[in-house]
């Protein structure tokens, strides 16, 4: 099959978007693990902040998502 030069860099340029975003991911998954640990082994908020460098507002966001398992 033929594949034409502009072809060939779309195609290229899709799989670099692809590995981009899958790395991305793969970094805001392992940091809401991390802080998710930090919630359950009960670190004080300011440590957390400090260390996952996220905003007041998105640990609010967290600690709702984890709550079940923080209580």
């Amino acid at each position: 099959m033929y594949v034409s030069l502009m072809e060939r860099k779309g195609i290229e340029k899709g799989i670099e978007k692809g590995i981009e975003k899958g790395l991305a991911q793969g970094i805001l998954l392992g940091k809401t693990e991390m802080i998710r640990e930090m919630l359950l082994s009960g670190e004080p908020e300011e440590k957390i902040l400090r260390f996952a460098k996220i905003s007041r507002e998105e640990l609010a966001a967290l600690k709702e998502q984890f709550k079940r398992e923080i209580n």
